[in-house]
């Protein structure tokens, strides 16, 4: 069990590095994207990438909750939390959903990973967000701006994301 412990530590440190330069790409697109489309999701999960020891722990939570699956099962999921590049905060969100909500027959890596992913923050511009809340009935009121690094005008989102998701005022 060391070993394979030893040997998915360093199969995730691998993962992550690339995981954190594909990132940085993505996130370099985000001025260009907001401005040809008028409107991004971004995930509302901020800080640091989780690290092989965040990743274990979570594998060591999943695994205490769910005997059933075996050792390969584990360890294929490390694999695919660090490709992902998920964040500390969005995996231990992944993780306590799956937990507090899974009810099904056999537990599969994608019940897990689908956990980060399905949260998401709409930024627009200022006409799609008028577009938003004309298609929604809610106000310019029920919105506030924040300043996109590489976006010349300020972004609109929902008050209630910025609040509940704790988004800066810059990204």
């Amino acid at each position: 069990m060391k070993e394979t412990t030893k040997d998915l530590q360093g199969l995730v440190k691998q993962s992550l590095t690339s995981v954190a330069l594909h990132r940085q790409s993505q996130e370099a697109l985000l001025p260009q994207r907001l401005q040809a489309d008028g409107c991004v999701e971004i995930t509302p999960f901020r800080g640091d990438k989780a690290s092989p020891t965040d990743i274990l722990f979570a594998i060591n939570k999943l695994s205490t909750a769910f005997p059933a699956r075996n050792q390969s099962f584990w360890e294929l999921l490390s694999l695919r939390i660090a490709e992902r590049g998920m964040t500390t905060e969005e995996l231990e969100f992944a993780v306590n959903e799956t937990i507090d909500n899974f009810n099904y027959q056999t537990l599969t890596i994608a019940d897990i990973m689908k956990q980060g992913v399905k949260l998401k923050v709409k930024l627009l511009s200022y006409s799609a967000m008028l577009a938003e809340c004309t298609k929604n009935g809610t106000t310019t009121e029920d919105y506030c701006t924040i300043k996109v690094r590489g976006v010349e005008k300020p972004c609109w989102l929902l008050k209630t994301d910025k609040a509940i998701h704790h988004i800066p005022d810059e990204l």
